[in-house]
């Protein structure tokens, strides 16, 4: 009897085929959106069609309403003020004190936050009629008046401006009596109430011939340049398809 021996070959695992991907979906690039100057619609509306938004300083041309305490236009009074550049302005005015009319010719520099706001550094020169007594009175007081004061202005200021164009100012600063000798004076009896003329000059001292003030300044800033807000050459360009 024949003996039969058989080996079986081993079985070897079959690791089954990847399953096929789904074919990727074509890239598809969104739609170009419309601009204005090469900005979009949506950031040319607050900054590519109106930079004064971001600029307000651009307005020449203000017109401002001052009031204050000693200041170079006196209680009050109004100035033209001109900002050919962002960081410089100068101006004229002209207002009224007890003593009468004054008038003044002021600058100053700015530095600009990115709000709008600056601190400004100025001077100027101020004139008109002026009187002055001491600031304590006893039996006797002397009087002076200028019929034409000459003042030298050193000032502070905080101002924000807004992208609407109006402004508001706060100021403080000191001015300085150029012409001293230019008065006339008298000497006044306060119990006997009479009025003796003095020889002119003499005056001197704080309250007198230097005097500090301070005010507030509201105005509005005039756009006299539209074509810049809005865009010289602005142009919409459609949304294109691929």
């Amino acid at each position: 009897m024949a003996l039969v021996t058989s080996m079986a070959a081993p079985q070897v695992a079959r690791a089954d085929p990847p399953p096929a991907r789904a074919p990727a979906a074509p890239a598809t690039e969104a739609p170009a959106q419309p601009t204005i100057g090469g900005a979009p619609v949506s950031a040319a509306r607050g900054v590519a069609a109106n930079p004064a938004a971001l600029d307000p300083w651009h307005r020449v041309l203000s017109l401002d309403a001052q009031a204050g305490v000693g200041t170079p236009l006196g209680f009050g009074g109004v100035a033209v003020d001109a900002t050919p550049s962002p960081y410089f302005t100068i101006g004229v005015g002209v207002g009224g004190s007890k003593s009468g009319a004054q008038g003044a010719l002021m600058g100053r520099l700015r530095i600009l936050s990115e709000s709008g706001t600056g601190i400004a550094f100025g001077g100027g020169v101020s004139f008109g009629a002026y009187d002055a007594s001491p600031l304590f009175e006893w039996d006797t007081s002397t009087r002076w008046h200028w019929s034409q004061a000459v003042w030298a202005n050193i000032e502070m200021s905080v101002e924000h401006r807004w992208p609407s164009g109006f402004e508001l100012r706060g100021f403080w600063g000191t001015a300085l009596l150029t012409n001293k000798t230019a008065s006339s004076c008298s000497e006044v009896d306060l119990e006997a109430h009479e009025s003796l003329s003095c020889s002119g000059g003499g005056a001197d001292g704080m309250f007198i011939t230097e005097v500090p003030y301070m005010g507030l300044s509201l105005g509005y800033a005039f756009d006299l340049k539209p074509s810049r807000a809005n865009g010289a050459t602005a142009s919409l360009t459609p949304a294109t398809r691929r």
